[in-house]
């Protein structure tokens, strides 16, 4: 049982589907789905809170520090969680592949409501 009610989403942030319940399917951590919401988020987009979401346009995805400057900017996005107390432990890694164009992340944290481990992954 969760602390909170909060649909689920999938890598893409899409709802997924409870075809058992028919009805959308309920989130095991609501500040997981938070925190996948931002991480899919660009900084300014998001019309409820502007400050939320990643700074993904400072990422220059064909310079060697890219990788490092992905980092900072998830943690920087992410600091109101751990500052808060909801979340502890954050850890964050980053691949960038230059020829494809792409930048993959891999968010891990501690939920502390549920005392659970709790991982995000994704790309931009």
């Amino acid at each position: 049982m969760s602390y909170a009610l909060s649909r689920a989403t999938g890598p893409d942030g899409d709802t997924r589907w409870d075809p058992t319940r028919n009805t959308w399917a309920t989130a095991e951590s609501p500040v997981t789905e938070t925190i996948r919401g931002i991480l899919n988020t660009p900084q300014g987009q998001c019309l409820v809170d502007e400050t939320a979401g990643v700074r993904w346009d400072r990422v220059d995805k064909l310079r060697t520090d890219a990788g490092v400057t992905a980092e900072a900017e998830i943690r920087a996005a992410l600091k109101r969680f751990v500052d808060s107390g909801e979340i502890r432990g954050l850890a964050v890694t980053v691949e960038v592949y230059p020829a494809r164009d792409t930048l993959l992340f891999d968010v891990s944290f501690e939920d502390v409501k549920l005392k659970a481990l709790r991982r995000v992954k994704g790309s931009a």
